[in-house]
This record gives structure tokens, sequence and C-alpha cells, in this order.
């Protein structure tokens, strides 16, 4: 086996999903389908059984994936090394975020940042989940987490801080006389992102037989609401972002969580990393009064 067929492997038993490895690597689903079934032929074993909840790894792809992950370490480990006498900033940053954040609040930054530092390619990788920064799945996380995962370092940029928010058109229609939020359409994350907090929140406070519409997305319910559907929690930064939105409730104390930006320890010193996580550092804490929603 060639390195290269380790990754597909580790791709799909960490995913266990075709398309959830493709994207992790960066091809198509089609594509790694061949590659496994061409590595299991040339084994001569079966590494994965198609269940319908996805791929699961059989005890042969077990031994194969446990040698391959102390490859992987092993690899990143001498990359790490040889990158910290780099002092040259240049090359790929892998940032990860969220969708809402990477199109609303990052993008906007990464601009600047490509004005600043022209020779720094980024690769922004929106996922609505934390990436193993700690396995190199990406370089820079910016999220809001109460407790970053102890492996990792970085800044606390302050309170992310949430509310119920509208369009003004449906403000103006349903919300004018009457401020009762029982009373009028939601949008709200679906089971997906069941995770998130605000959908307890939105059962707990009696407006979950109001719900108009579900969305697999951060980014496609702030769309939803900015667009008239319903009302939806949102943050305050995010709503900031989009002209047309008014906050039709008080701030929600439940939801308030905090900003980081993080960084694997070993890879501060390396300097394209350095200089990205120096600038956003810089830039996202210019912006600490919108995330709390004190503009």
């Amino acid at each position: 086996m060639q390195r290269d067929d380790l990754r597909y492997v580790l791709a799909v038993h960490r995913t266990g999903t075709l398309a959830g490895a493709a994207r992790l690597l960066g091809v198509s689903h089609v594509t790694v389908f061949r590659r496994i079934e061409a590595i299991e032929k040339t084994l001569g074993a079966r590494l994965f059984d198609r269940k319908r909840q996805g791929y699961i790894a059989t005890p042969a792809a077990a031994e194969i994936v446990q040698q391959a992950a102390q490859i992987e370490e092993q690899i990143k480990a001498m990359e790490s090394r040889v990158w910290k006498h780099d002092s040259r900033i240049h090359g790929i940053v892998r940032i990860t975020s969220t969708d809402t954040f990477s199109a609303l609040i990052l993008a906007p930054l990464l601009a600047q940042l490509r004005q600043q530092c022209p020779e720094i390619v980024v690769d922004l990788v929106i996922v609505n989940g934390l990436l193993n920064i700690g396995k190199r799945e990406a370089d820079i996380a910016v999220r809001a987490t109460h407790s970053p995962p102890e492996m990792l370092v970085g800044h606390r940029i302050g309170p992310l801080r949430f509310a119920v928010y509208a369009s003004k058109s449906f403000a103006a229609r349903h919300l004018r006389k009457d401020k009762d939020l029982s009373k009028v359409p939601w949008v709200r994350l679906d089971a997906s992102l069941s995770g998130d907090r605000s959908m307890q929140w939105i059962g707990e406070s009696g407006y979950q037989p109001r719900i108009a519409l579900f969305c697999n997305s951060y980014l496609g319910r702030t769309y939803a609401v900015h667009t008239g559907v319903g009302v939806g929690v949102m943050s305050c930064i995010v709503a900031a972002g989009l002209p047309g939105l008014v906050r039709v409730s008080p701030l929600i104390p439940e939801l308030e969580t905090q900003v980081w930006i993080l960084v694997h320890p070993d890879l501060r010193e390396v300097a394209r990393v350095a200089a990205v996580y120096a600038f956003l550092r810089t830039e996202l804490g210019k912006l600490r009064a919108r995330f709390a929603g004190e503009e």
C-alpha cells in the first residue's frame, strides 16, 4: 500500500461515508469508491461493510487504520519540525469555521489578509462541527464554544450573544401591534444540528408548534429569516452583518457562549500559520462589541 492509499482508508473510517471522505480529501465520492475498491482488490480483503448507516470498518481495516494513524502522526510531526525552520510567510493555511461565520465574518477579513500577505493561500473549510486540528484536518479554527479542546491553544475573543431576529418587513406585518412571538411563524434548525442549544430553548419557550421552516444550516436559517419566512434565533454579529434584520427579543442569556480562535501548539511557530493567527486575533478582537450584541 502507498501512503495515499492510507489516506483514503483513514478518511472513510473517520467519516463513515463516501461523501464525508470525499469532502475531507477534496475529491469526488466516485474517486473514493474506486480507490477503496482497488485497495481491497490489491489486499484481497474487504475493509468496509456497506451498511445503511454508512461504511463500517472490518477487523482487517481496523488493523490498517491503527498502523496508518501512527504513520500519519509521525509524518505530521516531521513536517511540523521542518516547517518551523521556514520563516517565509507563504503557503496554504487551512481555516475552519461555521457557514455563517465563514460567509459573513471571515470572508471580508480574508480579503484584507490577502493584501497584507499575498503569498498566503487560505483553504476555508466550512463545517458546522469542529474539525480535528490535532490530526491536521485544519490549521486554525474560529469557533463558538464554552470548552475548547484541551490539546489546542488559542485566544478567547469574548462573549457571543444571541437573540430572536426578524426582517423589518416581517416585523412590520406581524409584530407591530402584538409582540407575542408565540403567534408568529418560526425558522429553526433541523435534527442534523440537534446539539445546538437554540433548539432546546425554542422548545422550552413554547414556540415549537409555530415552526414554519426547518433548515440543516445556520446560514440557511439566517437567510430564511432575512427573507421574511419567520423569526429565528441567531447570533448578534451575524444579524449585524445583514441589513434589514431587527432584534425582536431581549438577549437570551441561556444561549451565550464564547468565541475562540484555536490552533494546534505544534503549528504556532510555523510562519504562515502564526501570521494568519495573529491577523485573525487582531481583526476579530475589533469585532468584540458586535459579538456581544453591544453594537
